[in-house]
């Protein structure tokens, strides 16, 4: 798995890496881990989340119902 800095999956998810850090705070898309100087690294399987939540948004969903659908997957996932 490969790790990538925020402003690296902002520019390769095209959004801006302040969008990255909302989803971050209200739970849209995984944890991240810190590096040693404590900066961000975001695992490449957040690109997917994020290409799924632009999707959902231009299918008329909001971000609270597309929370509640990573819920509702992450809590099958634990099941």
């Amino acid at each position: 798995m490969d790790y990538y800095l925020r402003g690296q999956v902002a520019k390769m998810a095209n959004i801006h890496p302040e969008t990255l850090r909302y989803y971050e705070a209200n739970g849209l898309i995984q944890s991240v881990i810190r590096s040693n100087n404590r900066y961000r690294l975001y695992p490449d399987t957040v690109l997917y989340q994020l290409e799924f939540i632009k999707n959902a948004k231009k299918s008329g969903f909001t971000l609270k119902e597309i929370k509640e659908m990573f819920d509702i997957t992450r809590t099958e996932e634990v099941s």
